[in-house]
């Protein structure tokens, strides 16, 4: 009698030959896992992550915006090239680039020795300085 066909048999029966899955459950176990150094397939690439909503700041477009706000003795001539000209009654205009972030426009003086300011965007066509000092309305385009 020859055992050792049926202790191969045996021994495949062990290591789990025999489980049965249903059809198109994937594998599970050891056997299952990719090797570390495995070239990526189809069946082990790593899924990247969904993309996030869309941050609605970043539709926000200089072009449109800009145009021209006055009010409370300021003006302010917003250019869709991120420049700016802001100009106040017996004083200097003071000149720069703007920037929109987190539903704000951030003025950049070029002097350095002059602070940024910060003017809330309240609708479509009107600002607000930080603080309420000063409300700016758009200008009809001539």
């Amino acid at each position: 009698m020859n055992c050792f066909p049926a202790s191969v048999i045996l021994l495949a029966l062990a290591a789990g030959g025999c489980s049965r899955t249903e059809p198109g459950t994937p594998p599970t176990g050891p056997a299952a896992a990719p090797a570390a150094n495995a070239p990526a397939t189809a069946a082990n690439e790593v899924q990247a992550p969904a993309p996030k909503p869309e941050d609605p700041n970043s539709t926000f477009d200089k072009r449109t915006f800009a145009g021209t706000f006055t009010g409370d003795g300021l003006s302010l001539r917003l250019g869709g090239d991120g420049s700016y000209r802001l100009q106040a009654p017996g004083t200097e205009a003071s000149t720069g680039t703007w920037t929109h972030e987190a539903g704000s426009i951030r003025l950049d003086p070029d002097s350095k020795s002059a602070s940024d300011r910060l003017f809330r965007i309240d609708g479509t066509d009107r600002v607000v300085e930080a603080g309420g000092q000063a409300t700016l309305r758009r200008q009809a385009s001539p």
